[in-house]
């Protein structure tokens, strides 16, 4: 993704067990240009994003369960 501009995260929780792979909670529709999934460039660095998160306010988790771990992907949204 070097030179690209906009960067997203694409992020899920892993709930079903600790072997789980199974993205459960997942806050963003893939492949869409949401403003909440926009990371933002690092100043001073040409090709590095970070994108801020707290996992207890970002998904919706019920009392019984647990995050065993979170699944990420990143990826630009071309257009045509």
């Amino acid at each position: 993704m070097v030179g690209e501009d906009p960067v997203y995260i694409h992020i899920g929780a892993v709930t079903q067990g600790p072997t789980s792979t199974t993205w459960s909670i997942v806050p963003f529709e893939w492949g869409t240009a949401n403003p909440d999934a926009r990371m933002t460039k690092v100043e001073g660095e040409s090709d590095v994003w970070e994108w801020e998160l707290t996992p207890n306010e970002l998904f919706e988790i019920s009392g019984d369960q647990t995050v065993f771990r979170l699944g990420m992907v990143f990826r630009v949204c071309y257009r045509e």
